[in-house]
């Protein structure tokens, strides 16, 4: 991609990078060695780290960045911004897809959707049905159906 490459800008355990993310330094807790693009939450176990999200929660609250960190071991993880989300197997995603957390696979992500769900009235349907919580963004490319594929989003958690 013809971008200026920058060095990213930490400020403590925060960082702003060139790719257009917001990222927090956690600690893994994931249970393997880390795996760019898993989609993750707030260990329940460890302190100030991050544990694979389980399929189909509410509670993504970030997207790991740094490749083969053991566990234990110091891991960037995206909030916000323009980030690689692992997308489940045998699933691709289009431009503009809106993307969300898998109903059934732990971790991954689901691009198939065009739109998130129309649920009508929010004083009608209470908040733990609606669909939109499940939401992480935008794609902003099109990557076709594989195994262990990334796709760019943009991640807003809609």
């Amino acid at each position: 991609m013809g971008v200026l490459y920058r060095p990213a800008m930490a400020i403590g355990r925060l960082r702003f990078h060139p790719q257009g993310s917001f990222d927090m330094l956690m600690i893994n807790d994931t249970g393997a060695v880390s795996v760019p693009g898993t989609l993750v939450s707030v260990s329940t176990a460890t302190d100030f780290a991050v544990r694979v999200n389980p399929a189909q929660r509410v509670d993504v609250t970030m997207v790991v960045h740094s490749p083969n960190v053991p566990v234990g071991g110091e891991i960037w993880c995206t909030l916000f911004g323009r980030c690689q989300v692992l997308l489940a197997d045998s699933t691709g995603t289009t431009t503009g897809n809106w993307v969300r957390r898998h109903a059934t696979i732990d971790g991954r992500a689901d691009g198939t959707a065009t739109q998130q769900p129309d649920e009508g009235n929010p004083e009608v349907y209470p908040t733990s049905t609606r669909k939109h919580l499940f939401g992480l963004g935008r794609a902003l490319e099109t990557v076709t159906a594989g195994t262990d594929k990334l796709a760019w989003i943009m991640m807003l958690h809609t």
